[in-house]
This record gives structure tokens, sequence and C-alpha cells, in this order.
């Protein structure tokens, strides 16, 4: 689904895609509103980008009816990024933290125009890989190539890791036997 440009203008950008004539058919070009009248539940859905015009706290009211639609599928979502100059919203969509409130995984991207690369920001991952190592302000540095390809040129850095040193190693559980008693 798009609801920011036409199809002339993104067959211009999709044409380094291999193996395109797959999915292109597909895209709904009609669609640049009430997303969640047109979500696949079962599948994987782009939406780009979800238009807020003005009650920005509204958007999330569109967010939560396309999550509603799903069950095995999944929302795939750009916003454009709010204004501002607080240390945390620059990472935030329209909406503020209404814009993240839904989301599994909230990535912000910068384009940083004047420097050699641009920053990928994850501002919220809900499902962690494991219990103590939280997604949360990690962020990498990345180039685009030939419009569509992402490359990772820093690895991963920040985020709120839980230190060892405050959790302790892990205890080994003994077990009480029988004769215990």
């Amino acid at each position: 689904m798009n609801g920011e440009i036409g199809q002339e203008q993104m067959q211009n950008r999709l044409r380094n895609f291999q193996d395109i004539r797959e999915w292109y058919s597909k895209i709904d070009w009609a669609v640049t509103d009430n997303f969640a009248d047109v979500i696949d539940p079962d599948a994987i859905n782009v939406v780009d980008y979800l238009e807020v015009l003005d009650n920005f706290y509204l958007g999330n009211l569109q967010i939560k009816a396309m999550q509603e639609k799903l069950k095995a599928g999944v929302v795939i979502m750009g916003l454009q990024k709010k204004q501002s100059t607080s240390a945390e919203e620059i990472y935030l969509g329209r909406g503020g933290e209404f814009s993240r409130q839904r989301a599994s995984l909230y990535v912000a991207l910068d384009n940083k125009k004047d420097e050699e690369f641009s920053k990928a920001t994850i501002v919220t991952g809900k499902d962690w890989r494991n219990d103590l190592d939280n997604p949360a302000w990690q962020y990498v540095n990345y180039q685009v190539v030939q419009g569509i390809k992402f490359v990772n040129v820093t690895g991963w850095q920040g985020g709120k890791l839980l230190p060892k040193q405050l959790l302790g190693e892990p205890k080994k559980l003994e077990f009480l036997k029988d004769d215990d008693f």
C-alpha cells in the first residue's frame, strides 16, 4: 500500500530490485488512507507511509485498527519524523509516544546528509533476544547502496544492556533430594 507516491515514481525507485515482478503487481496504488480496510491479516503489509496531517496523536487509532486486523501477518509502516529538539522526541514519528505505543519494533532512521553514514536506532524492541539484552537505543550506522541496499558499516552499538555486575553471575541451583526431608 502506498500513500505517498504514484506508480511511475515507485517503479523508478524499485528498478534495482531483483525479481520484483513477483510482488510488484500486489501493490495497491489506490490506498492513501484507511489502510486497515485493506490489510491482509496473514501477510506482510507495507504501509508507505501513514499520513497524519493534524491531531497527530490520532494516528495511533489508525495503527490500532491495522493491528486488530492481523492474525499471522505483520505491518511494516513508515511515519514522518517529528520535528523536535528534545533528546528522545527526535527519534519519534508524528504522534510522538502514541506512534510507538503498539509497535513491537520501532526503528528511527536518520538520513545524515552532511555525514558519511546514516543511522538506524531501535527506539522500542519488545521481543528481546534474551532476558538481559534490551535492544532499546542500540544503533547502527549504515549506507544505502543503489537506492535499495542497507549496508551495515559499524555493527550495532549502544543500548541499555543490563551489566553483569548488577545482576551477578548466574547461580547453579541445587535441588533437594528425597533424603533431605
